[in-house]
């Protein structure tokens, strides 16, 4: 009979042993799940006009993010990154500077996916706080029965944690496919380039000179650069004054060619000399 009681109470102690060790192999876990909910979230939002600004904007959002318990990343996640389809998400538009580029990494799908998602992640939550909090007040350990409960228990919180692990792990990669992509082109000179060019489609002197075009198709659309010169200085008279430090320019006519939104033409005049026209080109 002692020898019995020997080897059961051998018996429990490995038990006990291994139920502990999956106690810490979930805990892992969920730490990992809680480390890619922050990545993700991180990398979800690119915002800047260069390559500087988007990482001290990654800063700022990494930073805030750290901060956030499971319950307020999942939270986030819910709200940011899951959105049902057709629902659009809200962008402040005062606080984005001029010539800015926005990328937002969504998982976009219909109502019922949405819900099954939300829902799990839920669940994930409950099994962190479950396991934190109330597994060992529920545990009985010196009971063989409670010990081999709480291991199948174990078990089966592992498979529905790693479960939403392997998706998160999947979502995580292709945003780091786009990151890394996003990155290459911020980074490269065309990318500079074309925002140059966004910006001076979309400054005081184009825009007039938009303007001045689409009021002259009800003729030819051609439009005399020198008239439209003293229109505006009339309006834009700061801009026209320091056009060479504001634009790099210091005449209208590579102005208008750089914005690559005009045709321009040379016509010789009819006291001599010669003419320079433009009209905004058929595409634009």
């Amino acid at each position: 009979m002692k020898l019995l009681d020997i080897s059961v109470s051998e018996e429990l102690q490995i038990l006990v042993d291994e139920v502990h060790r999956k106690i810490g192999r979930n805990l892992m876990l969920l730490q990992h799940v809680e480390a890619m909910f922050k990545t993700l979230l991180i990398q979800s939002r690119v915002q800047g006009a260069s390559q500087e600004e988007i990482e001290r904007f990654r800063s700022k959002r990494k930073e805030l993010i750290a901060r956030n318990t499971l319950g307020e990343l999942v939270g986030r996640f819910t709200s940011e990154v899951l959105v049902r389809q057709g629902v659009d998400l809200p962008v402040n538009e005062q606080e984005l500077p001029d010539g800015f580029v926005t990328f937002a990494y969504t998982i976009q799908a219909d109502f019922d996916y949405v819900k099954q998602r939300a829902d799990s992640l839920k669940l994930i939550l409950h099994e962190r706080n479950d396991l934190v909090h109330h597994s060992f007040s529920r545990w009985d350990r010196l009971s063989f029965q409670s010990t081999q409960t709480a291991s199948a228990h174990l078990d089966q919180q592992h498979m529905r944690v790693a479960d939403e692990a392997k998706t998160l792990k999947n979502h995580l990669e292709s945003l780091q496919r786009i990151a890394g992509f996003l990155r290459n082109v911020v980074a490269s000179p065309e990318f500079e380039k074309q925002m140059e060019k966004m910006w001076l489609q979309g400054s005081p002197i184009v825009l007039l000179l938009i303007g001045m075009s689409r009021d002259a198709l009800n003729t030819d659309g051609w439009v005399g650069l020198a008239d439209a010169g003293q229109l505006l200085w009339m309006r834009e008279k700061d801009d026209m004054a320091a056009m060479k430090a504001i634009y790099g320019y210091d005449k209208l006519k590579p102005l208008l060619l750089a914005s690559e939104i005009f045709d321009v033409r040379e016509d010789f005049a009819s006291r001599g000399g010669v003419r320079v026209l433009f009209k905004l080109k058929p595409e634009t």
